[in-house]
């Protein structure tokens, strides 16, 4: 809904920013809490299958309510809107798309970026650090924590940055800021782990985390980008073919995101077999699935489930932190070059069709 509340650059960014920031709160709250609720011995009933029961419970009473805060609070700009908005049909949507080369580009490297980016939560990671430092949910959430919560730095001082930073200039430094973090995480491939460290977390561990908060620093500098480079093809399709169509617009950034997490499926199932690693995460669903039969106790399921893990090849939870660092890390890459070398609209190119198209309506109106 951002486009049809302001076309202001600034003003967009500070509803982008803050969009973003709270959807980030949300998601955080949702990647601690799960984890810990439904893994290990805080798991809601003692096993998986009814936490997650009792989640998707919560989750379908919360999310009707506050999605309607949107409905009912949040008013639509539509003083360009002078005549009847016209029935939409596939026809117009394919041709929306099609029609608008600079869309067509941020689609496809929005695409390979959130692919990237949803990699090390697609269950990847939790599988990782399950198999190489123990079946406890707390070990994710944190892990989580540390990675999302750098983020709202982003999200609160981005309208700030802006202002001095040009888009393409701030994604040279996220760039770096990820690369760094990916090859943290990839040190890991050759550490020990087991090396004590102060509050009790092991050494390997903690470079993972730092590793993963940059790389998802970085990412998320991406996402946002992204996220406002797609909204300003709303007046770059007003520019070309004379309409906003902002809804047709706006609602490929969503489809983007949800196409993005289904591949991401796909890659770690792919993962799963190429490093032999079912026989683990398949092992552990069926302990969870005879704990919630009561076939075995919890104690038992944990103990089951410790046994399991300890059969974990080197190469396996080292195949799967190769899936989490070097494949991202090229995704990010290939969408930093495309959008380097192919999104035209940047800050001046914005504001030169703005003013072009504020000097249509006055000639309008004249």
């Amino acid at each position: 809904m951002v486009p049809a509340l302001s076309s202001n650059a600034d003003t967009r960014n500070k509803f982008t920013a803050r969009a973003t920031l709270f959807a980030g709160i949300g998601g955080l709250t949702a990647s601690v809490l799960i984890p810990m609720l439904t893994n290990g011995e805080h798991a809601i009933g003692g096993n998986a299958i009814t936490a997650y029961g009792v989640i998707a419970l919560v989750i379908a009473i919360l999310a009707p309510a506050f999605l309607a805060i949107t409905v009912i609070g949040v008013k639509e700009q539509r003083d360009s809107s002078v005549e009847p908005v016209p029935p939409v049909s596939f026809k117009k949507i394919w041709g929306t798309i099609t029609g608008n080369d600079q869309l067509l580009w941020i689609s496809l490297i929005l695409l390979i970026q959130q692919i990237g980016n949803g990699i090390v939560l697609s269950g990847v990671g939790m599988n990782y650090i399950y198999m190489e430092f123990g079946y406890e949910g707390g070990f994710f959430s944190l892990f989580q924590i540390v990675g999302m919560a750098v983020t709202g730095f982003l999200m609160i001082f981005y309208p700030a940055i802006s202002r001095r930073l040009q888009r393409k200039r701030f994604m040279d430094v996220m760039m770096l800021v990820g690369t760094l973090g990916y090859i943290l995480m990839l040190i890991c491939f050759v550490m020990k782990k087991g090396t004590a460290f102060p509050f009790g977390y092991d050494l390997k561990f903690l470079v993972l985390t730092v590793g993963y908060m940059l790389a998802n620093f970085g990412q998320y500098g991406f996402y946002l980008i992204m996220m406002i480079s797609v909204m300003n093809t709303v007046e770059y399709n007003e520019y070309k073919r004379g309409t906003r169509d902002e809804g047709i617009i706006t609602s490929l950034r969503p489809f983007i995101t949800k196409l993005a997490s289904a591949l991401n499926v796909a890659i770690a199932y792919l993962a799963y077999i190429l490093f032999n690693t079912l026989h683990f995460t398949n092992g552990i669903s069926d302990l969870e699935m005879q704990c919630n039969e009561q076939l075995i106790t919890e104690a038992s399921k944990n103990q089951q489930i410790a046994a399991l893990l300890q059969d974990v090849m080197p190469y396996q939870s080292g195949g799967l932190l190769l899936v989490m660092t070097v494949l991202p890390f090229l995704l990010m890459l290939v969408s930093y070059l495309l959008y380097k070398k192919h999104y035209k609209l940047d800050e001046l190119e914005y504001e030169r069709i703005c003013e072009e198209l504020e000097n249509r309506k006055k000639a309008v109106e004249a």
